[in-house]
């Protein structure tokens, strides 16, 4: 339960915390391996630190990542068998569901 200054519950969380989960999605989205671009229909591809996470959407859907080889630098990555060249996708893409497979080297 969170309380705010005054000692009630709500919006305002703990003291001190007003990011408002900004930090906590940021490490979400990185530890997957994705991550928005604000305001914009883009997810760009980075380092993902598990072997397999798998989402379920708003609308249902399953959006599953998968890692492979135990390097730092993504080589290639593919989001349903296909090539992405520029590491990114939309999240349009995303919303469909399917998989996104990511190459490590």
């Amino acid at each position: 339960m969170f309380r705010t200054a005054d000692g009630g519950t709500g919006n305002g969380g703990l003291p001190g915390n007003n990011d408002s989960g900004g930090l906590t999605s940021c490490y979400i989205w990185n530890t997957l391996g994705i991550f928005p671009l604000s305001g914009q229909n883009i997810m760009i591809i980075g380092s993902p630190k598990f072997k397999t996470a798998e989402l379920t959407l708003n609308n249902g859907n399953k959006f599953k990542v998968k890692r492979y080889g135990p390097g730092i630098y993504t080589e290639r990555a593919l989001l349903n068998g296909k090539p992405l060249d520029n590491f990114e996708f939309t999240v349009t893409d995303m919303t469909q569901g399917g998989i996104l497979e990511i190459y490590m080297k």
